[in-house]
């Protein structure tokens, strides 16, 4: 990621706002049907379904959906549909609700590449191929998923485009599959669990890395290089663990730095 020499104090004020849309199309493209249903609440789930069963053993379930029908009409009614409506779009934007917001991309985003993995694996064990099409989809998808990475953490000020590098440069090599070895799929992601201990903690530190920097940006209007090295090197270091479990392009395993 090249290191920008003067930044944009408004767009980084409001950068998680003007993220969404970028962040949405992302889903859209990658996420399988299956990944854009929430998980469900099970006690939430459980409590719903004792309290529909009281309802249906004392025969009250219709008596219940008419005052609820009611209770509806009235609202509309009285105008108070609007109000309910503004409640719901703040609950939206309150704290436990882009809690769960981050909740459901991050399960999303875990059957997205889940499934990449999955396939690939079978590819591999069982054809012995690598299809270069698929490679490219591949790794056109992590280039593009860097891009917003970087604009999401204050690396950058360009808005992520679809298709152009941009400022952010991500270069994976075509493997060749008689190198890969047909076993190594099927452990790798056991092999690969130091790197996410590591990489769940750095993580961490990322975050707080990104809200000094957004401070740092606001009020110098610049990203300290030390930081911003230190967010580069966390990203590239995830790149080659992704490229080793979830696309295998390599069975060489990936090492313990933040530098190339």
């Amino acid at each position: 990621v090249e290191y920008p020499e003067s930044r944009n104090r408004l767009t980084a004020l409001v950068r998680l706002i003007l993220a969404l849309p970028i962040v949405i199309v992302i889903w859209l493209i990658a996420a399988p049907p299956i990944a854009r249903i929430a998980p469900v609440d099970t006690a939430s789930a459980e409590s719903r379904n004792g309290d529909r069963g009281g309802m249906e053993a004392s025969g009250n379930f219709s008596e219940e959906a008419e005052s609820r029908n009611g209770d509806r009409g009235g609202m509309e009614a009285s105008g108070n549909f609007s109000e309910e409506m503004d409640r719901e779009f703040a609950d939206l934007f309150s704290p436990s609700g882009l809690r769960d917001t981050a909740n459901l991309i991050a399960f999303q985003v875990a059957m997205v590449y889940s499934g990449l993995s999955i396939a690939l694996l079978l590819l591999i064990l069982f054809r012995k191929k690598y299809p270069r099409w698929w490679f490219d989809w591949n790794l056109e998808l992590a280039r593009f998923s860097a891009r917003i990475a970087a604009y999401i953490l204050l690396l950058r000020d360009e808005y992520p485009s679809t298709d152009e590098e941009q400022a952010v440069s991500l270069e994976i090599a075509y493997p060749d599959v008689d190198q890969l070895n047909r076993v190594m799929p099927l452990i790798k992601w056991i092999l690969a669990i130091p790197h996410y201990i590591v990489l769940f903690l750095l993580a961490i530190l990322v975050v707080f890395v990104t809200i000094i920097a957004w401070f740092a940006i606001l009020i110098v209007g610049r990203y300290p290089m030390g930081l911003f090295n230190f967010t580069v090197g966390f990203m590239r270091w995830a790149q080659r663990v992704g490229a080793y479990t979830t696309l295998m392009t390599t069975d060489r395993y990936p090492p313990f730095r933040f530098g190339p």
